[in-house]
């Protein structure tokens, strides 16, 4: 069963910051894309793509892999956060990849990120592509009720 209202209105608010640590994609040199490669690359348009298009060949910095339960954010346009479940794969610039800390449900932050940033996007005026900054997704403030509530919130979300 979801918290009523009530007790939703009274969690904190709490920095992104605290919840999850976050790294950034990063920028490979495109003449290392191909057709086939060593490993998938994620750009922002693979965000919601059933097949990879473009490989990375090459050593993949540490920093830049995703696995499968991370969340990423997509830094240009729509501010899209996606929680990966495709595999192992490289990570390009202008996307981050977010993971929990200690205590978090990164579900939880899967559901209550995409309205913080979508704040941050409605107070930008762009003439052509919004870009979101790393530093603007840590201090974005989310929810922060403790962890037994985020499951269950998390859980009953994931269940809708």
């Amino acid at each position: 069963m979801i918290p009523d209202a009530y007790a939703i209105s009274r969690w904190p608010l709490g920095p992104v910051g605290a919840a999850v640590t976050l790294s950034n994609g990063y920028p490979f040199d495109s003449a290392d894309f191909g057709d086939t490669g060593d490993c998938p690359l994620v750009r922002i348009r693979d965000l919601d793509s059933a097949e990879f298009s473009t490989y990375i060949n090459g050593p993949v910095p540490e920093a830049a892999l995703l696995r499968n339960g991370d969340l990423v954010v997509g830094m240009d346009g729509d501010f899209r956060v996606a929680r990966w479940t495709r595999g192992v794969a490289a990570l390009n610039q202008r996307l981050c990849r977010l993971r929990a800390r200690a205590d978090t449900d990164l579900r939880f932050v899967a559901y209550a990120l995409p309205a913080a940033l979508s704040q941050i996007g409605a107070a930008q005026h762009a003439t052509t592509v919004r870009h979101l900054s790393s530093g603007e997704i840590l201090t974005s403030r989310i929810p922060s009720p403790p962890v037994e509530e985020q499951r269950r919130v998390a859980d009953f979300l994931d269940d809708q």
